[in-house]
């Protein structure tokens, strides 16, 4: 990410800022490129109402909000991990429990819109095609390496960009005077 970050800095007329604060400090303008990277698909709704507003304030505001997860894809080793952390994380929590209790935001209710994921057993074409209705001066295909897909809620606006099979991959969806992408 820091490459990429440089990359982006160094274009001419763009501006590029690494935060380090909290989400919940964020101020809504100016409108803006937010790109959370490296989301842990199991826990991309352990984001807080506090840290909701913030973002959902932005993109409203006129920002783009892009979440992009981590690519993961089906083996019994990652699996038995993910398993064990999931246990580790209940012990950690039973011994330590919260002064606070957290409230998460519901982003199926807020956003409209369901992770999911299909393990697909033939990894020969493993690639995302542009769906119909998406700008066409994006690439027809793209190599996806993940599992993950999006099930929006009818009705919410989500548009399609990306589909493997007949599963939506990137999504957008337009929200006041900005976007959100996944």
């Amino acid at each position: 990410l820091r490459a990429f970050h440089d990359s982006l800095a160094g274009l001419p007329g763009f501006q590029a800022e690494r935060r380090t604060r909290p989400i919940t400090t964020m101020v809504p303008l100016p409108p803006r490129l937010i790109l959370i990277a490296g989301l842990d698909p199991d826990d991309w709704t352990q984001i807080t109402m506090e840290e909701f507003k913030a973002l959902d304030a932005a993109v409203r505001a006129g920002s783009r909000l892009v979440l992009a997860f981590k690519a993961e894809t089906y083996s019994e080793e990652a699996e038995t991990e993910k398993a064990a952390a999931r246990e580790r994380q209940k012990k950690r929590e039973a011994e330590n429990p919260p002064r606070q209790k957290v409230a998460y935001a519901d982003l199926r209710s807020l956003w409209g819109v369901t992770r999911k994921e299909r393990t697909l057993v033939d990894r020969e074409g493993d690639n995302a095609h542009r769906s119909v209705g998406a700008p066409a001066a994006l690439p027809a295909l793209v190599t996806w390496h993940s599992d993950i897909y999006f099930q929006p809620e009818p009705g919410t606006g989500w548009r399609a960009f990306y589909r493997r099979g007949p599963e939506a991959v990137v999504l957008e969806r337009q929200l006041g005077a900005g976007s959100v992408v996944l």
